[in-house]
């Protein structure tokens, strides 16, 4: 599958946690952002990996530090993120 496709929501997601992180600790910061690109790239190479939110819903998956969970739908064989979440920040 192709690289996937990031919904603005998404994209101002990372943005938001990594303003939100970064000036706290700029190693952690690039750490979260290289796990959360592995993640995006792996989903799109296994989209249905993921669990689903409902029936019609996203499917989702969570990072590996359990920390993240990237919401992703897939549409004519392409993979679009629509949002990334901190599971303790919402």
């Amino acid at each position: 599958m192709a690289d996937p496709l990031w919904s603005t929501r998404a994209l101002a997601s990372l943005t938001a946690q990594d303003h939100y992180l970064r000036p706290l600790n700029s190693t952690a910061a690039d750490a979260v952002l290289t796990e959360i690109e592995r993640l995006a790239a792996l989903i799109a190479e296994l989209p249905h990996m993921g669990r689903r939110i409902d029936a019609t819903g996203p499917s989702y998956h969570v990072t590996a530090s359990d920390k993240y969970r990237m919401n992703f739908r897939v549409r004519e064989e392409r993979v679009k993120i629509d949002e990334v979440l901190h599971l303790r920040r919402g």
